[in-house]
């Protein structure tokens, strides 16, 4: 007699995964997911948002250029920075020091978008490859403010409502270079002994910004 068997087939049904952006807390006193925006930036995924709480924040560390950097990542990562407070989250050191940098991405392009947050002292604010958003910003006794240089599919640049001052006795400073971008709008910012500098940009618009003091003319090349 032959015998029959049933061989139960089971069926694995495979769920795709699905990656939800973090929000990461950093609070100078220790109280938050971790104390060093460097660190922060290390356990974040592109898409995550750093949430940052009052203090200074200047551990400066090795970075590339012979400079000292406060946060270093390299593209393709997508970060958010929001500071609780502009007039209470600060980075960089108490005293200036030269050559040193905010936020610095390097790699094939990102887009980095700043909110709420004073950067002090430094060479550089921050020096960003790819596009981004800057709002609601203080750059203060630095050299020059923020650099972004375009690459393909990052190309866009918005700065709003944010104020620049120079370093004293400081002969230079941008307090914004683009390059390589498609679309570019400054607006509602204030400017003292700074300038921008746009090159390689096909379409810029700079509205209701105030130039106090400006070192030249600002330059541009669309």
């Amino acid at each position: 007699m032959i015998k029959k068997y049933l061989i139960p087939i089971v069926v694995l049904l495979g769920f795709a995964s699905t990656s939800v952006a973090a929000t990461w807390r950093v609070e100078a006193d220790g109280s938050g997911d971790w104390r060093f925006i460097q660190t922060a930036v290390e356990a974040s995924a592109s898409g995550d948002t750093i949430l940052i709480g009052p203090g200074r924040y200047d551990q400066l560390h090795d970075g590339p250029y012979g400079e000292t950097v406060i946060a270093l990542w390299n593209a393709p990562k997508n970060l958010t920075f929001i500071g609780e407070d502009k007039e209470a989250v600060i980075i960089g050191p108490a005293a200036y020091v030269h050559n040193s940098v905010g936020f610095r991405c390097e790699g094939e392009g990102a887009f980095t978008v700043v909110e709420n947050i004073t950067f002090e002292n430094l060479g550089y604010g921050s020096v960003l490859v790819g596009g981004g958003g800057v709002t609601n910003t203080v750059v203060h006794g630095c050299e020059k403010g923020f650099a972004f240089f375009g690459q393909p599919g990052f190309r866009q640049l918005s700065v709003t409502n944010c104020e620049f001052v120079a370093k004293p006795e400081v002969i230079s400073g941008n307090f914004l270079s683009a390059r390589s971008l498609d679309d570019v709008s400054i607006s509602d910012c204030t400017t003292t002994d700074m300038m921008v500098y746009l090159q390689d940009v096909s379409s810029g618009i700079v509205s209701d910004c105030q130039f106090n003091n400006p070192i030249y003319p600002s330059l541009t090349n669309f």
